[in-house]
C-alpha cells in the first residue's frame, strides 16, 4: 500500500520548507548565494511532488455525476477521471427506477466526440429496494482531439400504470 499525504498537507510542508531557504531580502553581495545552491532544494521539491502527487493522480476515484430527478436515478461515471490517449476510458450509465416506469435511453454511440467506441454492452437488470437498476457500459478509445465530450441526450420516461 502506498502511503500518501493529502495535497493540502503536502503544500503546507513544501511552503514551510521553501520559506526557510529564502535568503533575506538584502542586496548586499555577501547575502546572495549562487544560483546552483537553489538547484538541489528545487530538485528535492520536484521529487517530492512526483512521489506524493503522482499516486494521488493515478489512484483517483472515477468521475461521477448524478443526474437524478423524481423517482429516476441516473448516474454517469467515467474511469479514469482524466483522459489519457494511451488508456481506454470506461463510461458507465446507471439508471434506477421503479418497475412501473419504462425508461428509454437513446443510442449513445454516435454522441461521443473525440473517442471511438471499442465495445458497448448492457448488464442484466437487477431488482433493488429503490427499483430496477440497469447499467450500460462503453469502452472508449481516445483519439487525438482538442475536445472530448458526450453530446446531450434525452431519456424518455413512461409511466406504465396508466
Amino acid at each position: 500500500m502506498i502511503n500518501t499525504i493529502k495535497p493540502s498537507t503536502l503544500k503546507r510542508l513544501l511552503l514551510d520548507e521553501s520559506l526557510k531557504r529564502i535568503p533575506s531580502p538584502s542586496f548586499k553581495s555577501n547575502h546572495l548565494k549562487p544560483i546552483t545552491s537553489y538547484l538541489l532544494p528545487l530538485t528535492c521539491y520536484l521529487l517530492l511532488i512526483t512521489y506524493y502527487l503522482l499516486p494521488i493522480t493515478l489512484s483517483a476515484a472515477p468521475f461521477t455525476t448524478d443526474l437524478s430527478w423524481g423517482e429516476v436515478t441516473l448516474t454517469v461515471a467515467a474511469e479514469p477521471e482524466t483522459i489519457d490517449p494511451a488508456q481506454d476510458l470506461l463510461l458507465t450509465v446507471t439508471l434506477t427506477a421503479p418497475d412501473y416506469l419504462k425508461i428509454t435511453l437513446p443510442d449513445l454511440r454516435e454522441r461521443f466526440s473525440g473517442f471511438s467506441v471499442a465495445e458497448d454492452f448492457a448488464r442484466e437488470p437487477v431488482a433493488t429496494p429503490e427499483g430496477v437498476r440497469r447499467q450500460y457500459l462503453w469502452r472508449l478509445v481516445p483519439e487525438l482531439e482538442r475536445e472530448y465530450r458526450l453530446a446531450p441526450f434525452a431519456v424518455t420516461v413512461s409511466d406504465t400504470r396508466r
